[in-house]
């Protein structure tokens, strides 16, 4: 069976290669894919990430800003 299979492969006329190759395109490129959707989560997650420490540090930069100003206005009265 698997030198039926083997001759068939190498035979060029036969619809056994070209279907063979076709399966083979498309398992690999559904590989690709799911790493590919793998790699934009992992991303997507580090921007999201970014975005609340950046959300954070304006936070407490703001509570720092205006915390003299309200020392400052209690101490001119």
């Amino acid at each position: 069976m698997l030198a039926q299979l083997k001759n068939e492969m190498l035979n060029e006329d036969s619809g056994a290669s070209t279907h063979l190759i076709e399966l083979l395109t498309s398992i690999r490129s559904d590989e690709l894919e799911k790493q590919l959707l793998d790699e934009s989560e992992e991303y997507q997650n580090c921007i999201k990430e970014e975005e609340n420490s950046e959300a954070e540090v304006k936070s407490r930069q703001e509570m720092t800003d205006t915390l003299p100003r309200k020392m400052v206005t209690r101490m001119r009265f």
